[in-house]
């Protein structure tokens, strides 16, 4: 019975990854009143130099975590119609190293966030294990990329 119930929550896993593949998470951007996350997400892609479309935009919601914070801005999740979209916006991001809250024209104090892609909360700590398993075991990089995990010890 053990072995079933692993082997089902293993696939359940699976295809709610794939249902996230075209979803991006953006953590850490300051929530302003009357803010549009859709307006937000196209100054974000326009960041990474990539165009976006009101249409290619399925949504894009502020959620509520699952233990609030005080003091911590809602998380952003963003459904486009198309992953290769989804994955030129985080391939330009990394290209600038990264973006600011001034990069995308808001006001005050110029704070770092993070566009990620969405993952189940089994891949985030399963991503957050590697991360810990890199730090012990000399890997410099640790990204994901089409449900798949990677490591890399060097530039090579």
């Amino acid at each position: 019975m053990t072995s079933i119930i692993d082997e089902l929550r293993c696939q359940i896993n699976k295809q709610q990854q794939w249902n996230r593949m075209n979803k991006l998470e953006i953590v850490g951007l300051p929530q302003t009143k009357n803010e549009s996350t859709c307006a937000l997400v196209k100054a974000i892609a326009k960041h990474a130099d990539v165009v976006l479309r009101d249409d290619e935009i399925e949504f894009a919601n502020r959620i509520q975590p699952k233990q609030s914070m005080p003091g911590k801005a809602k998380t952003i999740v963003v459904r486009l119609k198309t992953r290769e979209v989804k994955d030129k916006i985080l391939s330009g991001l990394r290209k600038k190293r990264g973006i600011h809250t001034s990069n995308v024209g808001m006001s005050g104090d110029s704070k770092r966030f993070y566009v990620n892609v969405h993952l189940t909360p089994d891949n985030k700590h399963l991503l957050k294990e590697a991360k810990a398993l890199a730090i012990d075991k000399g890997f410099k990089y640790v990204w994901v990329r089409n449900c798949g995990f990677f490591l890399r010890r060097n530039e090579e």
